[in-house]
């Protein structure tokens, strides 16, 4: 992005969002495009859902690069899609086929009302044609894979993009709900 932070010394600049002079010791933003200045507590609200300037409307960002609002909205979705994966890949590890149809409502009912950090995973509609159906699990799961892998790549063009099972998000996420899963296996035996 095309912002800089600076400190004033002895200058006399005013925020042109607020129309107050900017004091030494605030954060203030300049866009080094236009050499537009303002307090970083008065563009950042500006910032989540622009990406020009507030004066002159240039951009500060290029065209397709998401604003940090859509950088949120799109990192949630990542989180689901990975609480997602691994609720599904404990789910095929841990259940049989028999197994699973014997508790194919309590599965459904942890999974649909099951949250990690404010975050709900993709709901798995079992209905009576599917009922307790571990294939349709996998399938869910493999369109979980492509599906982050293209969020991940419009997120972060330039990282690295690990399996997600190598994903350390995941295997942090795994570590953390794990006495969860824990405690539900039990509740079934």
């Amino acid at each position: 992005m095309n912002i800089e932070a600076f400190d004033l010394f002895e200058e006399m600049i005013d925020c042109s969002i607020c129309l107050e002079g900017i004091k030494e010791g605030q954060r203030a933003l300049m866009i080094t495009l236009c050499k537009h200045a303002f307090h970083q507590t008065c563009l950042d609200p500006w910032l989540l859902r622009n990406s020009t300037c507030p004066n002159c409307r240039s951009a500060i960002r290029p065209e397709n690069e998401p604003t940090p609002l859509q950088r949120s909205i799109q990192q949630r979705e990542l989180d689901r899609l990975y609480l997602t994966y691994v609720l599904y890949s404990w789910v095929l590890q841990k259940f049989n086929a028999v197994r699973f149809h014997q508790h194919t409502n309590a599965i459904h009912s942890f999974m649909n009302s099951f949250v990690w950090n404010e975050v709900r995973p993709i709901s798995f509609n079992m209905t009576p044609r599917n009922r307790g159906s571990l294939s349709s699990i996998r399938a869910l799961r493999g369109y979980i894979i492509q599906r982050e892998a293209n969020l991940f790549q419009e997120l972060n063009p330039t990282s690295p993009h690990f399996a997600l099972h190598r994903n350390p998000r995941v295997r942090q996420m795994g570590e953390q709900i794990q006495p969860q899963l824990t405690a539900f296996l039990a509740t079934l035996l």
